[in-house]
């Protein structure tokens, strides 16, 4: 399962985020949860410790082809995965919390649930930089993150696809573009 991958890979005295280049089982550990994170739902995995692995641990990552639903969105185009997308997203997740879900102390009314502009489209921009960018975030909890991605408290759309019309028959993933250059082969 999920919780079993991630509860491997955070297990101290094996120290996977140190040793994945030389231990198989946090190497593939880690290939098995970035697949689950790409082609299942945003709020899946915990984003807090894929994206530690991603950026920290010496383990390999192939980027691949995200989760695509019908009834979402296309993602937002973003231009880079860079400081200025990570502040701007981090602003929008601390935005969704205070403004586009209930507060557990709120009693949940069809006009809480109602989804407004403003927070679809700060969704649209949280959802398009998670599934675009393989980077870690500074100043926000991950807690939150993952609070508001649990949360069924607005009927707003929390995931976007990255190509409108993709079909998933036959999709081979190519780890040698550039975007997976931190694949070693």
């Amino acid at each position: 399962t999920i919780q079993t991958l991630e509860k491997y890979l955070t297990i101290n005295t094996i120290n996977c985020i140190n040793t994945c280049d030389t231990n198989f089982e946090c190497q593939q550990s880690l290939s098995l949860l970035s697949q689950y994170h790409d082609y299942c739902p945003l709020g899946t995995v915990s984003e807090e410790i894929i994206r530690s692995f991603w950026n920290s641990s010496s383990c390999s990552d192939c980027f691949m082809v995200k989760y695509n639903n019908n009834d979402n969105p296309e993602c937002q185009s973003l231009e880079e995965c860079d400081g200025l997308s990570d502040l701007v997203t981090e602003i929008t997740i601390d935005d969704i919390s205070q403004n586009c879900v209930i507060d557990q102390n709120e009693t949940i009314t069809d006009a809480t649930l109602e989804c407004t502009d403003s927070c679809s489209d700060s969704w649209l921009t949280v959802s398009t930089y998670l599934r675009k960018c393989r980077n870690s975030f500074d100043n926000i909890t991950y807690n939150t993150l993952e609070q508001i991605y649990e949360d069924d408290s607005t009927d707003c759309i929390k995931d976007c696809n990255i190509i409108e019309t993709y079909d998933h028959m036959g999709y081979q993933a190519n780890c040698s573009l550039n975007i997976n250059s931190n694949l070693t082969m």
